[in-house]
This record gives structure tokens, C-alpha cells and sequence, in this order.
């Protein structure tokens, strides 16, 4: 359901009164396939900011929030499973295919969450939202490398500073505008998650990421330390 440039802008930059730079998030952007063509048709000098958050940790907090949301009838370690097997299935289905799948799924009225999921529980993305590199991947398709900046989770909690100006720079903005922002703990989660996944759990699908970690740490060129 592609609605061209005009909606674009009226949706995400309409704000904009002459500001030097202006942004829009949308946290999926990352994860779908059709979104990197889509933002280079429309703005191929655009400059893009990807944030990873630990994969292990990201896919238990993305279950525990359609669970609490009663969004989502299964365990963990169930709804994961299940997870798996509909990626297996979408990797022998060519791309236009998955991408006209995912688009029929879309719920305008929910702001692009899954009709499917909401109401049938079917569709979730808990595992592969954390394959990173292939989805940093499809963006490399369309930008060059150097209109990519990549932050990790980890450094905006350890050094937030330091991470807010290295992302200022890259934008050419001031990177001493970095010292005026606050930078208090936002969205933290509702307790009571840990407390549904095993250890055993945690062990089997930290194996099941470590390669793609590594690749992802290849890439960066540097290790990722409390990467299960």
C-alpha cells in the first residue's frame, strides 16, 4: 500500500520550518524489506541512524509486550518456535512475495502493526527483527556505507554523551549540542518478564544468534560484549 512522496512528507515532515535537518523514527523501518528502496526513491542522500539492541534481550521484550498487551497467547520459548517455522517457510518464498504478505498484514488504523498478529496471533517477528546485519544489508543495496551510522544500545545507556555527539557529528550538527540534552531512563519494562524465561531458553537462543553476532561484529569491526 505504497502512497507516494506526498503522504511522506505530510505524515513525517510537515512539522519542518526550515530546520537545516529534520527526522522522522519508525522503529520497523529496520525490519521490513521494502523500506530501504522506498526512502531512496524518495530521498537517496538521506542520512540513516540504525540502533541494535542485544537480540536475545530485544526478542523477549518484544514477546513480553504483546503478552502483557494479551496480544499473545503463547510462552516464550512456544511463541518463538513458532516464530521460527514461519521464517523458514518465508525464506523459500520470493522477496515480491513476502513483501505483498507483509503489506496485506498492515493495519493502517494501528499505525503498521500487524492485523494478523493482533487478531490471530500468527504473524510475530520476535526472532528475525534480530538478524541486523541482513537488514543493514538491504539498506548497503540502495546507500553508500558512509550515509549509515550505527549505535548500539549498549553504548547510549554506558555513554550517552559520547554516543550523542559521535551521532550529532555524523548528522553536521554541533557535537557540543550533545552536553545540553538530558538524558533521563525512558520505556523502561513492566516487571515480571525475566521471570518467564528458562535459562535453558536463554542458552538455546543465544546459540541461535551467535553467528549472526558475529557476522554483525565482522561488520562493525569491533566485539560486542553482553551479546548473548
Amino acid at each position: 500500500m505504497k502512497r507516494g512522496s506526498a503522504f511522506c512528507y505530510n505524515r513525517y515532515c510537515s512539522h519542518w520550518n526550515g530546520e537545516r535537518v529534520v527526522a522522522e523514527a519508525r522503529h520497523r523501518n529496520l525490519y521490513l524489506p521494502w523500506v530501504p528502496r522506498r526512502i531512496w526513491e524518495y530521498k537517496p542522500l538521506a542520512r540513516l541512524v540504525v540502533i541494535l539492541r542485544e537480540p536475545v534481550r530485544r526478542a523477549i521484550s518484544h514477546w513480553w509486550h504483546w503478552r502483557i498487551s494479551s496480544l499473545e497467547p503463547l510462552a516464550f520459548r512456544e511463541a518463538a518456535i513458532e516464530d521460527l517455522r514461519r521464517i523458514e517457510i518465508e525464506r523459500k518464498l520470493p522477496e515480491e512475495t513476502r513483501i505483498c504478505n507483509y503489506e496485506t498484514a498492515l493495519d493502517d488504523d494501528r499505525d503498521g502493526e500487524y492485523r494478523t498478529f493482533r487478531k490471530e496471533a500468527k504473524l510475530r517477528t520476535y526472532i528475525d527483527s534480530g538478524y541486523y546485519l541482513e537488514q543493514i544489508d538491504r539498506f548497503l543495496q540502495y546507500f553508500p556505507r558512509k550515509q549509515l551510522h550505527i549505535m548500539l544500545v549498549d553504548d547510549l545507556i554506558a555513554s550517552p554523551l559520547e554516543a550523542m555527539a559521535g551521532l550529532l557529528n555524523f548528522l553536521e550538527v554541533d557535537p557540543a549540542l550533545a552536553t545540553r540534552i538530558q538524558y533521563p531512563i525512558c520505556n523502561r519494562s513492566m516487571e515480571g518478564q525475566a521471570d518467564h524465561i528458562e535459562a535453558e531458553t536463554l542458552a538455546w537462543l543465544g546459540a541461535h544468534y551467535a553467528p549472526h553476532n558475529q557476522r554483525l561484529a565482522e561488520f562493525l569491526g569491533r566485539p560486542l560484549p553482553g551479546w548473548t
